[in-house]
């Protein structure tokens, strides 16, 4: 009998999706071709499923979905998901944000990915924190298997649940598919790529991708680009692609700065967020805290350099593949920047160095690691 595994896909629900969604939209239908005839995956919702991704597998009949109509995400996950896992009794239950109700009627499989609610409570809303804080450490206790993506995130965790974080193991969970993440070819190469007409972009400028909240230091950008402008440089346009209001960035602006010289892009979709980062003269990622920074992999595999803020998570991902400064130093920013904008060599050795980077991870090797434990956690249950 092929075993029955539910998964969390709550985060599928939104169109606009970040880090979480964006790896268990990346990972599923690898997850479900790993475990081909051994297993019958059922995803979990408050809300019906936005990700194209996601419905193509419902639509296809390789998973089902059971959907409530929860108004908010968390409280679906406390209580209405308890009640479809007492009436499922899967063999297999996945977390995929490291939330699971508190009477789930499965051994669970949990995926920390960071500890942000607990590092920058400011960034978070008061019910968001609060869920966490009241939750994380007792789904990660009674969790089978507890997964992380980097070695900084199971140190967090350590920190902050003790002896409960031991049993977490770090295993591969970022990938990025080389066939959409690549370098810019062909007449994308001329200028003509939609994506730079459309917003009105030229190939050159430094990229920032991610949501506007406090801990993305994007401050430490614009004033390592008033510092070149300062020394009488011409710095490269700043892009800015997220969630956020726009207006934060604009009042952040050093006084006679050009209002121009930032773009606020908004968030983009997954067509034109890779050809965000093909155009890059770079990927600046100043980030005070990551637990992994999926980014820096898709831009070095799209052959954007990068440059980030050596903390946290980041010089993992990074590897020897990238530029790192201080979070702090705009002058050291200032500085990379300067050297990629000026030093063309130094940029292709970049590039050369990240195309390798990222070819080391791959969504295969995520979906094999994670049907691993959740073939644990199912043979767990069945012992005595």
């Amino acid at each position: 009998m092929p075993l029955r595994i539910t998964i969390d896909a709550g985060c599928l629900s939104h169109p606009q999706r970040t880090g979480i969604g964006r790896c268990l939209e990346a990972v599923l239908p690898r997850l479900v071709e790993t475990a081909g005839e051994a297993a019958r995956f059922i995803l979990l919702s408050g809300q019906p499923l936005a990700s194209e991704i996601a419905l193509t597998l419902v639509n296809q009949g390789k998973v089902t979905a059971k959907t409530a109509d929860f108004p908010s995400l968390y409280a679906w996950q406390q209580s209405g998901m308890a009640w479809w896992l007492c009436k499922l009794r899967p063999d297999a239950h996945y977390a995929a944000d490291g939330l699971a109700p508190p009477f789930a009627a499965a051994p669970v499989v949990t995926l920390i990915h960071d500890l942000l609610w607990e590092r920058h409570p400011e960034t978070l809303a008061f019910h968001v924190r609060a869920v966490y804080a009241a939750r994380a450490k007792a789904t990660l206790s009674r969790a089978a298997v507890a997964l992380a993506g980097s070695r900084f995130t199971k140190a967090e965790a350590v920190r902050v649940f003790g002896r409960a974080a031991d049993k977490i193991e770090v295993r591969r969970c970022h990938g990025v598919d080389r066939d959409l993440f690549r370098p810019a070819s062909g007449a994308e190469l001329s200028g003509r790529d939609p994506f730079l007409v459309e917003n009105g972009l030229v190939p050159g400028y430094v990229l920032c991708l991610g949501n506007l909240m406090a801990h993305k230091n994007l401050g430490l950008v614009l004033d390592a680009l008033a510092l070149m402008r300062a020394r009488g440089e011409t710095p490269p346009v700043l892009a800015i692609a997220g969630l956020g209001d726009p207006e934060t960035i604009y009042h952040r602006l050093s006084a006679g700065y050009p209002r121009e010289a930032v773009r606020c892009l908004g968030y983009l979709p997954d067509g034109q967020a890779r050809a965000a980062y093909r155009h890059a003269l770079c990927l600046a990622y100043p980030s005070r805290y990551e637990g992994f920074g999926l980014p820096i992999i898709e831009a070095m595999a799209s052959g954007a350099p990068v440059v980030y803020a050596a903390t946290s998570a980041l010089p993992e991902a990074a590897g020897d593949a990238g530029l790192a400064v201080s979070p702090d130093d705009p002058a050291e920013l200032a500085n990379a920047l300067s050297k990629l904008q000026n030093e063309p060599e130094t940029r292709a050795a970049l590039i050369a160095r990240g195309l390798t980077r990222a070819a080391s991870f791959s969504w295969d090797d995520c979906a094999a690691d994670l049907w691993d434990a959740l073939r644990r956690a199912a043979e767990a249950r069945k012992r005595p």
